[in-house]
């Protein structure tokens, strides 16, 4: 009875404690804003959230591939905001908030379940709850689908270890429900299944000379793998409808793979020391020597390999290694989606498992040598602290664009992706002189790029120097002869100026290249019916 009360007690006070320090480190989000990545599409300007929650967005949600991707439970989560806290942004940060709470208390409530462990289990869980790198998975409001995904993914871990220890046709049910869930909220879950297979040989023991055959296992996991390859043709598909899959011309099959090596060094790497985090990071791999993937290469299947041949005396350290590696997997770009290399928010849930590996393996180190139980313990507390101000830190530079982009640029200077989306920042808060500087940083490093003479050209018109917004307009079209916008800025300059033929020259070639927006085409119409009674 004793022992019972030990390990019952203290879990509402761990639990508290853990809670307590999260929602601490992470204040500053409830005094951000919204930014200009994404969030306009996910929320501001997208009308269909912006309506909340009715019974036609509901069936929009549950259908919808919009932004390249099938996740309706985060649909529904960003329509359930805006009905509860319409644009206000407080409202949507504290719902990221409060899910990353459940997902702290549940990484504690789901390994304590698991192996008995609360001291460990805790360690785990507050590195879950503090570290820096998962800032962007919370701050980030259109990432909604991070949090959402892990909830879910936890809650169906915490099912199958009841399934396991009693197995039942209902609990197997709600675990697939779960696994489901954690599906339709970001495609990041179909690795799930492999997690679970994972915890059947540690700390589960369903795997060995008396447990479960190893087919038996796999077996049971195929409806969740089904489950996992519908959601993974869905995603697909969507992403190559939307344009998300990047060119693999210009991504070829080495340079992802390169990518893919260095980017698990560089989370290692952030993971113990998480300085200069970015909101988007070079695709490194085109700016590395050969020398640098091989070496990165070989630490890693040397690390593996050493894991897996010890795995019979120290389980946790191979299969929380073995977490961290495979649930990266889909994220790691060996399908290249989009132009980051890697991303601070992948971390979210692969993290979980290399916490675990470094925290029991700590704990083995502590027991083979008791003396260093107070310097281990100090070191501990002072990363945790540590952790917890660089995450409130991080949190705060989410406040709003300018201050995002602007540390972004400091980390990576010649980042030209995020120079403009400073520069689109600094436009909307009305700081133009300073938007135009970036802008025109951005062309003196690449003359050929696209939308930066546009965004000019829209500042000076703002300003009213149409002689320079012209110019830049012009520029416009020669580098992308396919801007619309440009030509309609054109456009409407000359119609101003009485040049009829020209104006009509532009909205022709805009007529020519929109097929599918009515309502342009209409504009478009009426500006050349116009210009042809001039």
């Amino acid at each position: 009875m004793t022992g019972r009360r030990w390990y019952t007690r203290p879990a509402p006070l761990v639990t508290a404690a853990l809670l307590g320090a999260a929602f601490l480190a992470y204040l500053p989000l409830l005094h951000n804003g919204f930014v200009l990545y994404d969030d306009h599409l996910y929320i501001t300007e997208n009308m269909r959230v912006r309506a909340g929650l009715t019974w036609s967005n509901i069936r929009w949600a549950l259908t919808s591939q919009e932004q390249g991707n099938w996740f309706p439970l985060t649909w529904l989560s960003h329509l359930a905001d805006v009905q509860l806290y319409d644009l206000r942004a407080w409202g949507h940060h504290l719902t990221s908030l409060l899910l990353h709470l459940a997902n702290t208390a549940l990484v504690f409530f789901v390994l304590r379940a698991l192996t008995g462990a609360v001291g460990r289990s805790a360690a785990v869980a507050a590195l879950f709850a503090l570290h820096p790198l998962h800032v962007e998975s919370v701050a980030w409001a259109s990432e909604r689908k991070d949090v959402l995904c892990a909830f879910f993914w936890l809650l169906a871990t915490a099912a199958y270890v009841r399934y396991a220890r009693r197995p039942a046709a209902g609990r197997s049910a709600l675990v697939a429900v779960l696994v489901a869930c954690s599906l339709m909220s970001k495609p990041l879950a179909v690795t799930l299944p492999l997690t679970l297979l994972l915890l059947d040989v540690w700390p589960l023991g369903r795997l060995g000379p008396r447990g479960t055959p190893i087919a038996r296992l796999v077996l049971e996991k195929l409806p969740l793998v089904a489950l996992a390859a519908g959601a993974s043709v869905l995603t697909y598909r969507a992403q190559l409808l939307g344009g998300a899959v990047a060119d693999p011309a210009l991504f070829t099959p080495a340079l992802r793979v390169g990518n893919a090596v260095l980017a698990y060094a560089r989370y290692l790497g952030k993971t113990f020391w998480p300085q200069k985090l970015s909101v988007l990071y070079f695709y490194h791999s085109q700016r590395a020597g050969g020398w640098e993937v091989a070496a990165a290469g070989a630490a890693l299947a040397a690390a593996t390999l050493l894991l897996v041949l010890a795995r019979r005396r120290r389980p946790a350290l191979a299969i929380g290694w073995l977490w961290f590696l495979g649930v990266l997997v889909p994220m790691i770009g060996l399908v290249q989606v989009g132009v980051q290399g890697f991303a601070d928010r992948y971390t979210y849930v692969p993290h979980i498992g290399l916490f675990v590996a470094i925290v029991w393996g700590l704990n083995d180190l502590v027991v083979r040598r008791p003396r260093l139980r107070p310097a281990l313990a100090g070191l501990c507390v002072a990363a945790l602290v540590a952790f917890g101000a660089l995450t409130f830190t991080q949190a705060a530079i989410w406040r709003n664009s300018s201050t995002l982009f602007g540390q972004a640029l400091t980390v990576s200077p010649d980042n030209l992706m995020v120079e403009m989306m400073l520069g689109r920042a600094l436009t909307k808060e009305g700081r133009i002189e300073e938007a135009n500087t970036h802008f025109l940083r951005a062309l003196e490093r690449f003359p050929g790029l696209p939308e930066a003479h546009l965004l000019l050209g829209v500042n000076f018109l703002h300003r009213g120097d149409r002689g320079q917004a012209f110019t830049h307009f012009t520029e416009e079209i020669q580098v992308n002869p396919g801007s619309t916008n440009a030509h309609l800025y054109l456009a409407a300059i000359m119609e101003q100026q009485g040049r009829w033929p020209e104006a009509r020259a532009h909205y022709e070639a805009v007529l020519q290249m929109t097929s599918t927006d009515a309502s342009l085409r209409a504009r478009l119409q009426d500006s050349l019916s116009r210009l042809g009674r001039r």
